[in-house]
């Protein structure tokens, strides 16, 4: 399923949910871009907590990929870019664990 984020006003704060399930920062989630194609990334939250913005954080290529190998993983210094999500527009779905790579089209 796919749809848009959803904000609720709960006792701890602000929090935002994706069909009916509350989504934790670190989540992987898919953006939905142009002609059907999903760009998966991880959710995290900016902002205050009673004042959150919803971002979907993508890993960026580059030549620090040659150094670390297969695993593509740094830490907390792994290139990131982030996605400020429209809550009113973004259409978002879940995650797949298994997709790891994610070809678009330069058309």
């Amino acid at each position: 399923m796919s749809g848009l984020i959803e904000k609720r006003e709960c006792p701890d704060g602000v929090e935002f949910f994706l069909d009916g399930r509350q989504i934790h920062d670190g989540d992987r989630i898919e953006l939905l871009l142009p002609k059907g194609v999903w760009l998966p990334g991880r959710f995290w939250r900016s902002g205050t907590k009673r004042r959150p913005r919803p971002e979907l954080t993508i890993l960026v290529g580059g030549p620090w990929e040659a150094e670390v190998g297969p695993g593509l993983d740094l830490g907390h210094r792994t290139p990131v870019v982030a996605i400020r999500l429209l809550l009113d527009r973004s259409i978002l779905r879940w995650g797949s664990d298994g997709q790891k790579t994610i070809y678009i089209d330069k058309a």
